[in-house]
Formats: C-alpha cells, structure tokens, sequence
C-alpha cells in the first residue's frame, strides 16, 4: 500500500521548503487514487452482486417450475385414488386366492 507520508521535495540535494501548495497536490493526487480504486471496487461489487442475483433468481424459477410440477402429480395422484380407490389389503388376498386359474393352451 502506499505511504500517506507527505515528503519534501528535494533539488540538487537541497531541502526546499515545504509550501501549502504542494501538500494540496499531494492530498489531491491520494484522493484520486483512492477515488479510482473505490470505484474499481464498487464495480466488482456490484457486478458480483448481479451474478449472485441472477444465479439465485435462475434457483427460484427452477424450484417453482418443480413446485408446480409436484402440485400437478399431487393432483393427479388424488384424482387417481378418488377414482379408483384402493382396495383393503385383506381383499386384495382373498381377490387373489378366488382369481380364475388360466387356462392351459392345447
């Protein structure tokens, strides 16, 4: 990272003296460094954010599609027993035992 220690400019190895101005220039150039770096991050974030948006709205449409589709085969299964309800276990033994023997082919 780089230092926010203000430094003195030198010319042929003498020290001149610090003026307001160049602190000014110096604050103005970390600002815009900063600035451009917020910026850069504020755009990753915010493109992260979409992808993460997206990915999640793309989960709920299929989980809702499935919804749907078990609420239909609820349905269906519903319709089924109410029309054709099951018979008592006991009945489907003796309906077994009493079934027809086939008939050989000859």
């Amino acid at each position: 990272m780089e230092s926010t220690k203000i430094t003195q400019h030198k010319a042929a190895g003498q020290p001149q003296p610090f003026t307001e101005g160049d602190a000014l220039q110096q604050l103005t150039e970390k600002v815009q460094h900063f600035r451009s770096d917020a910026t850069t991050a504020l755009s990753h974030f915010r493109s992260d954010t979409s992808s993460v948006l997206n990915a999640l709205k793309h989960d709920y449409k299929r989980a809702r599609a499935a919804m749907h589709r078990l609420h239909d085969h609820s349905a269906l299964l519903s319709f089924l027993h109410e029309k054709f309800p099951r018979p008592a276990a006991k009945n489907v033994k003796t309906a077994l035992r009493n079934r027809p023997a086939k008939s050989s082919p000859r």
